[in-house]
């Protein structure tokens, strides 16, 4: 039987989808970096209520890391001591709050995104969340996170979406100044 608190939990996992979703349409890292952080905050309380411990965890430090990120980046400053702490960090709450083989997809997706955010390139964000989406999508599924599922589906699908159309924008722009 599905209680309140069932659909409590899981509408916010839904609040979370449509800021991932929404995020990968932009072409500017700040942009892409602070929405995907909005949505890390939903999954952070949706997965402390289903007791999803390493994601929980995994998010909780990609807040913090993609924070960060967008004041580096916009700085023009390195992010490379960035990305060795939190990957760091990654690890070591990862080993801490390990449940088994499964927080292995967690921590690996969660180790992507730590790179992909320390980049500037919108589009390498993009790539590199392709695969981490992936094990967030199997991570999910195994936890029963209906709106985690939904939401790597989804972002998956507008991360594509997203490069064909900008790609096409690219390519016709080029275009025009051919002629």
């Amino acid at each position: 039987m599905v209680t309140w608190f069932d659909v409590l939990v899981q509408s916010i996992g839904f609040v979370g989808i449509g800021l991932n979703i929404w995020a990968v349409q932009f072409n500017k890292h700040w942009q892409i970096v602070l929405l995907k952080t909005l949505g890390s905050l939903m999954f952070v309380i949706q997965y402390a209520f289903l007791k999803a411990y390493t994601g929980m965890a995994m998010d909780a430090i990609g807040i913090v890391r993609n924070l960060l990120f967008i004041f580096t980046v916009k700085n023009e400053k390195s992010t490379i001591p960035w990305i060795i702490l939190f990957s760091s960090l990654t690890l070591v709450l990862g080993v801490i709050s390990f449940e088994g083989i499964i927080s292995l997809l967690a921590i690996v997706a969660k180790l992507l995104s730590c790179i992909s955010y320390g980049i500037k390139s919108p589009r390498v964000i993009r790539m590199l969340n392709l695969p981490s989406s992936t094990c967030w999508l199997i991570y999910n599924a195994l936890h029963f996170s209906l709106a985690g599922l939904m939401n790597e589906i989804l972002v998956i699908t507008s991360i594509i979406i997203a490069e064909l159309r900008l790609h096409y924008k690219q390519k016709n722009s080029k275009m025009e100044e051919i002629k």
